[in-house]
This record gives C-alpha cells, sequence and structure tokens, in this order.
C-alpha cells in the first residue's frame, strides 16, 4: 500500500491599504513539507522569509529554507546545512547586504545544536557561534537551540534562544554578534529547578532589549517570562500571568521605546479554551492588556510596529465550545 503523506506548502500574505491577499512563494516541487517560520523586511521590494521544508530532495531531513521578495516574486535563494535535520526559526534583515537568521541542526538523534547563518547581498553561510554546553553528563544529550534574532546595528545584533546545563536545568542563551565574532552573554542567575525558555527577542539599542518566552519551573503550571538587557547585564522583570491556573506563555516582542513594549502570546489548558495574551510594559511594569470583545479561543504569535499608534498581531483564533475549526487571526491597534 502506498504511504501518503500530507503536503505542507509554504504560506506568504501580502497587506495592501484595503485588505490582505495571498501571495505565491517559491515551493519546490516534490517536497512533503514547506515551511517559512519568520520574516523581516528592509523595503517593500526586499523581504526575507525563513524556515525549512522536508521531501524527497532531501532525503526525508529537514533542511533550511530562505525564501525572497523582490518586489513581484518570491524566490528560493540556496542557504547552507549542516548534518542532519536543520531548521530556521527567525530571521533580522538590516540592509540588502547584511541579513541574519537562526535555528538549529540536530547532527546526532540526540543532539541539538544552535545554528546561525548570514546574507552578504550574495550568498547565505555558516557563521560559528559558540555552544554554551559543548559536553553536558553522560546520558542527559546536547540540547540547544536559537529561537530568535534582532539587530540594532551591523555590530550590535542579538539572538536568543536556551540549552540545558550540567545541572539538569534548562537555561536562557543570548548571543551578542559585535560586528566579528559571536559571543555568549550571561543569563540572569537563577534557582537550582529553574527552567526559563526565551522564545522571541527584540533589540531597539544598545541599553534596551528584550526577550519573552515561559517560566517552566513550576511543576503545575506555565508562567509568562520577560527579560531585559540595559547595556549591562540581564535581568527578570515580573510579566502577568491573568489566566490562572492554566499555561500563560509570551511567543512574540516588540519594543518600540523604553516606555512601550508589546509582548503577545496565549494561555489557557488548550486549543478550546486559550484566549489570547497581549501585555505591555510602560517603562515601570507590565500590565494585561487583552481587549475585553476577545472571547473566542485564540492565539497569538508574531507582532510588529509600524509607529506606536499601529502595531499588528497576528495569530490564529477558533471557535467556541472547541467546534471546528482554527482560523488565521490578525489584530491592529485601534488608531487615534
Amino acid at each position: 500500500m502506498p504511504i501518503i503523506l500530507p503536503i505542507f506548502t509554504a504560506l506568504a500574505l501580502a497587506f495592501a491599504p484595503a485588505t490582505w491577499r495571498v501571495v505565491p512563494t517559491a515551493d519546490r516541487a516534490g517536497q512533503a513539507e514547506d515551511f517559512l517560520q519568520a520574516t523581516s523586511a528592509v523595503t517593500a521590494d526586499d523581504v526575507w522569509a525563513v524556515g525549512h521544508d522536508a521531501g524527497a530532495q532531501t532525503g526525508g531531513l529537514d533542511r533550511t529554507l530562505a525564501e525572497h521578495w523582490n518586489g513581484s516574486s518570491w524566490q528560493i535563494v540556496a542557504t547552507p546545512n549542516p548534518d542532519g535535520d536543520s531548521d530556521l526559526l527567525s530571521v533580522a534583515a538590516l540592509t540588502r547586504t547584511d541579513v541574519w537568521a537562526v535555528g538549529l541542526s540536530r547532527p546526532t538523534l540526540n543532539t541539538l545544536v544552535p545554528l546561525v547563518e548570514h546574507f552578504d547581498g550574495t550568498s547565505w553561510s555558516i557563521v560559528p557561534v559558540p555552544s554554551p554546553n559543548p559536553d553536558p553528563p553522560t546520558g542527559s544529550g546536547q540540547f540547544t537551540e536559537l529561537t530568535g534574532v534582532s539587530a540594532v546595528s551591523p555590530s550590535d545584533v542579538w539572538a536568543t534562544g536556551w540549552f540545558n546545563d550540567n545541572r539538569g536545568r534548562i537555561v536562557p542563551l543570548f548571543e551578542h554578534w559585535n560586528g566579528t565574532a559571536w559571543r555568549i552573554v550571561a543569563p540572569p542567575a537563577q534557582g537550582p529547578t529553574a527552567r526559563l525558555l526565551p522564545r522571541a527577542i527584540s533589540a531597539r539599542a544598545a541599553d534596551d532589549v528584550w526577550a519573552v518566552g515561559t517560566d517552566n519551573t513550576s511543576t503545575e503550571t506555565v508562567r509568562t517570562l520577560s527579560l531585559h538587557w540595559n547595556g549591562k547585564v540581564w535581568s527578570v522583570v515580573p510579566t502577568v500571568n491573568p489566566i490562572p491556573g492554566a499555561a500563560n506563555a509570551l511567543s512574540a516582542v516588540v519594543a518600540i521605546a523604553p516606555n512601550n513594549v508589546w509582548a503577545v502570546g496565549d494561555g489557557g489548558a488548550n486549543n478550546a479554551t486559550d484566549v489570547p495574551l497581549i501585555e505591555h510594559f510602560d517603562g515601570h511594569s507590565w500590565t494585561n492588556a487583552v481587549p475585553a470583545n476577545a472571547k473566542l479561543p485564540s492565539r497569538l504569535f508574531g507582532i510588529v510596529a509600524r509607529s506606536a499608534g499601529d502595531i499588528w498581531a497576528v495569530g490564529t483564533r477558533g471557535a467556541p465550545n472547541g467546534s471546528c475549526c482554527i482560523r488565521t487571526l490578525a489584530l491592529q491597534t485601534a488608531m487615534a
């Protein structure tokens, strides 16, 4: 009996002044999966999207995928791949000749290592990045991945993720590019059972960088997490968890000003009960900013700001009581 594989194709949406429209992407023929997981734009005719694809052409392995929009069409741009599965999870485009993408590769079944790639205007190349735990305890495996990247300038680029240390903890990972090399920057000190997982990062200035994700320290529930870089050290900044007794998670962040930072995610027990999380930092503390009419199950995964008064968040929405089906969701700030 033949094996029928599901076909996942990449999807891109463009926003015109009046509406969104689907824009055809450049899927590889014969691939069973094409995933685009992050995007970054320099100009209207210089946009990047990254992810992975898998199928007959890759021997069943996940391979890195980068697509570029030139103003009229999407085109696949060749990316290098280490041994094993590889995936790009985030991208930051500074200029036409300076684009960074981060993710992970799996050289062996029990190993995840960080992956950083750079586009110089001509081609993508792998850039060496230090591993925070090259010698994990015997039998525990090495698990490290980079999940977010953000750039202030060509000599000030941040990447975040997580790794398992020699004490069995899950520890935040921060790596910084100074224009010459990547180096690890120490995360905040944490207790012996801490499990902090940053998912996304937004770098506004050399002394103002935010990362958000989840705090999995509790054995009972997952809580939101935010961390801030003040130019000298990373520190945990308390967040709000508006859904008592359920998982609360932040998936994306955008820093507009020192007193204007937004983060989004979701809270709830499952897809049928999840509600969107929208949190705002005013320079002093985080507050819950979920709109009162957010009644349907929904989750937010991305956020971007064109200005302080024009902010977009995207994700998925469901139907009441868990009935069919899951649909796309876009929210925009109300214009004054």
